[in-house]
């Protein structure tokens, strides 16, 4: 690849590429996030010539990024052998803590900022504990989090409210880091 980064054509790996790309460094280019496609559409674009053969991610040019459930498989140190020299970005799903709550939930029942503030510190805990011993045995690049906080039908003081909820909690998880 050459390029104003690499102008001898040296290309990144995906780990050093999307480390690059996080601490606003000089990636050879943007590290590209897999993407979830439905099967449907996959079908489809092999339909319209994309080969069977190949991995949708290679097809569009993806970078490698694997985040594995949290669980701890039998072969729990076999899988640490296996991703401690990785040229890859590896993630940990740290789950929802408001987004389960709305979810499981429902908006509406959401009104009670006490119990929306207990469900929320309970989530954070256990999301923490259960984690606690793959972050302390694996090198991880990064902890996907996912929230969800559109609330066109909530007033701002409630926004307001989950947002400060979860940016406690949330520097309570950073002690990973």
């Amino acid at each position: 690849m050459n390029n104003l980064y690499f102008p001898k054509g040296e290309e990144m790996n995906s780990l050093e590429r999307f480390k690059e790309t996080v601490c606003f460094g000089k990636p050879d280019r943007p590290f590209l996030r897999p993407q979830w496609f439905f099967k449907e559409t996959v079908k489809r674009w092999q339909k319209e010539g994309m080969p069977a053969d190949v991995h949708v991610n290679t097809y569009f040019g993806f970078d490698r990024i694997e985040i594995p459930p949290i669980r701890y498989p039998e072969y729990w140190d076999e899988w640490k052998r296996c991703v401690k020299d990785r040229d890859y970005p590896l993630g940990i799903s740290a789950g929802s803590f408001y987004g389960w709550v709305r979810n499981w939930m429902g908006m509406e029942k959401c009104d009670n900022p006490e119990l929306v503030k207990e469900v929320i510190n309970y989530i954070s805990d256990f999301v923490c504990k259960t984690i606690e011993k793959a972050v302390s045995e694996v090198k991880f690049d990064f902890a996907l989090i996912w929230e969800d906080l559109e609330m066109k039908n909530k007033d701002f003081n409630f926004t307001r409210f989950i947002q400060k909820i979860l940016s406690s909690r949330l520097q309570k998880g950073n002690r990973f880091s």
